[in-house]
């Protein structure tokens, strides 16, 4: 006869039977059923059959809260050592049990058909286990894996298991795990090194794993320092050193050059026309990118300088001259004085303003790869002599009404400098020679001074201010 599931097991006070004791222990499945051998709902008058089968026994349910068994105590430590297990709290009867429900949903009740009635206290202990006793089969984590051990933070890694013989798993972070099934898989994306944990349980007992996922920081980006070509303006048919140091890189190249450099070094190029170097260096932290441009000059186009003049090319001390050039084919320009041995680089077409405070010569030599091309000029300083004048200070008007404008104009000869002062005091630097519109709020008088090593001259104006300005026709100034 195929064994009776028992939900909790009673020992008899009387004589132990020799006829075998049949014994269950469910699992906590709730998909399996209730008893074994019946399929679907049972009831206790069928349960009871199969015990009537076996001389003297009995149903019981025994209630480990009140330490009885029906309304009769038992030996709890006798029944625990039969039973091979601790038996742990339940409540309810037997006739409920196995009536509402067709699958077992109380996994801590154990089912007896035992000769006699309940154990009491000094009852003697049975053979365990009973003939025909099919114990659940244990619980067992067969495999725990994570497709990688380690992982750079942002990355994912899945967890997969299998597991058997459990009615419950739980998985996740120590302390942080949640239901998962039997046997499955789990990407996680943990921000730091984790200890992932699998407890599984069931009828037949419990099993836990663990796996450390590490985790470590992401990669520093790749970056260049420098990437230079020498020279970077060349002649057709001469080459340029490409140099560039990088940092964070495992390997650089050169696009359409060189594939596999190291992340710092140099190579040598011979472009035939200008051309733009791209240099990328990569990681485990991304790629770099730098550019340079090497420009390729034809033999045959030679720098020419058409136009470096001086106005003026003569001009008294203190006085200022404007040198203007224009050049073709050229990459770069400078303009050095052979006199004072100065030099200063200038772009390849422009001008430039200076006030040399004597003769001197000035040389324009520009350049390519090809060739250089250099003009001369001379400028001559004269010398400040004789007496200073100022043949012309006058005033468009000389009487007007407060808050009116007029027009100062003055020529001076020999003159290195100018200014105009007001008899209040205020003092304004001007050119030897121009002319001012200025506010008269009130009556003024206008002082021109300029000035040479060889003296100075003043001239002065007085605006008068009127309350009323008549003029008369025909006739010029007031």
């Amino acid at each position: 006869m195929r064994p009776l599931l028992l939900l909790l097991a009673c020992l008899a006070a009387a004589p132990i039977a020799a006829d075998p004791l049949l014994l269950w222990r469910p699992a906590i499945s709730s998909s399996d059923n209730l008893l074994q051998g019946f399929a679907g709902r049972v009831s206790s008058s069928e349960v009871r059959q199969r015990c009537a089968q076996y001389p003297g026994a009995d149903l019981w349910i025994y209630q480990p809260q009140a330490n009885t068994c029906g309304d009769r105590p038992v030996n709890r430590a006798q029944l625990n050592r039969w039973l091979g297990i601790d038996v742990v709290g339940m409540a309810g009867s037997v006739s409920q049990a196995l009536e509402t429900s067709p699958v077992w949903v109380w996994p801590e009740r154990r089912l007896a058909c035992l000769p006699g009635t309940c154990p009491l206290a000094g009852s003697a202990t049975p053979e365990f286990p009973p003939e025909g006793f099919s114990p659940p089969p244990p619980v067992s984590i067969n495999s725990f894996t994570a497709s990688s051990l380690s992982i750079v933070a942002g990355e994912g890694t899945t967890l997969s298991w299998t597991a058997a013989g459990v009615s419950v798993c739980q998985l996740g972070p120590q302390g942080q795990t949640a239901s998962v099934a039997a046997s499955g898989s789990q990407t996680v994306t943990p921000a730091q090194t984790t200890i992932y944990e699998l407890n599984c349980s069931g009828a037949g007992g419990s099993d836990s794993a663990q796996l450390l996922i590490t985790v470590t920081p992401p990669p520093e980006a790749p970056a260049i320092q420098s990437f230079a070509a020498s020279p970077s303006n060349i002649l057709a048919g001469n080459s340029s050193l490409l140099t560039w140091i990088s940092s964070n890189a495992s390997t650089c190249a050169i696009v359409d050059v060189a594939d596999n450099l190291r992340r710092s070094g140099s190579i040598l190029v011979k472009p035939t026309t200008t051309r733009t170097y791209r240099l990328l260096c990569s990681g485990s932290g991304g790629v770099a990118e730098r550019i340079r441009k090497v420009t390729v000059t034809p033999a045959d186009m030679p720098v020419a300088i058409d136009q470096f003049a001086a106005s003026p090319t003569s001009l008294r001390q203190g006085q200022s001259t404007t040198l203007k050039w224009k050049s073709r084919n050229a990459d770069t320009c400078e303009i050095a004085s052979v006199n004072r041995r100065w030099r200063v680089k200038v772009a390849v077409n422009g001008s430039y303003r200076l006030a040399p405070g004597e003769t001197d010569t000035y040389r324009l030599t520009c350049r390519n790869a090809v060739s250089k091309e250099a003009q001369s000029l001379e400028v001559t300083v004269l010398p400040v002599s004789g007496k200073v004048r100022l043949p012309t200070f006058s005033v468009t008007r000389s009487r007007l009404l407060a808050g009116s404008q007029v027009q100062l104009d003055w020529d001076s000869d020999l003159a290195t400098s100018c200014g105009l002062r007001r008899d209040t005091g205020q003092y304004t630097s001007v050119p030897p020679d121009g002319s001012a519109l200025v506010q008269v709020d009130e009556t003024t008088t206008f002082t021109a001074s300029c000035v040479s090593s060889a003296g100075q001259a003043t001239a002065s104006q007085t605006v008068e201010v009127v309350d009323e300005v008549v003029f008369v026709a025909g006739l010029e100034g007031d």
